[in-house]
């Protein structure tokens, strides 16, 4: 079972806008699926693998479950693309104003952002 939670962990990732976020948070999520669906724990069981469990309609909805949960708890917060911008960090030399946008994908540093060139001057 439990490499089949980290195979399902690695899939519901792989969904956009989820790739960033902490495997032991998705994990969380989706054991608490599974504890309070029967099921989809019986399917996931009783799938030879976890590739027949993915083409499952149990699948499905465990999937919209823990993409509502996650968005309840962490994409709320979120503000903009993050991924895109941490790919065009990767390929830019103008990091610094790439590393503002990032910091300003997320509510609770966007709302510190104004202070980041005080705190930088600070400490170098």
């Amino acid at each position: 079972m439990v490499d089949r939670v980290g195979e399902l962990v690695a899939a519901v990732k792989a969904k956009r806008g989820l790739g960033t976020l902490d495997d032991s948070f998705v994990r969380e999520k989706l054991l608490n699926v599974l504890r309070s669906d029967a099921t989809i724990k019986r399917k996931l069981d009783s799938a030879k693998g976890v590739g027949q469990f993915l083409r499952s309609a149990q699948w499905e909805v465990m999937l919209k479950r823990v993409r509502k949960e996650l968005r309840i708890v962490y994409g709320a917060f979120q503000a903009g693309d993050r991924e895109t911008l941490i790919e065009r960090l990767a390929q830019s030399s103008g990091r610094e104003r790439i590393v503002g946008d990032i910091l300003e994908t997320h509510v609770s540093t966007k709302e510190r952002a104004p202070y980041y060139p005080q705190i930088a001057r600070e400490l170098a």
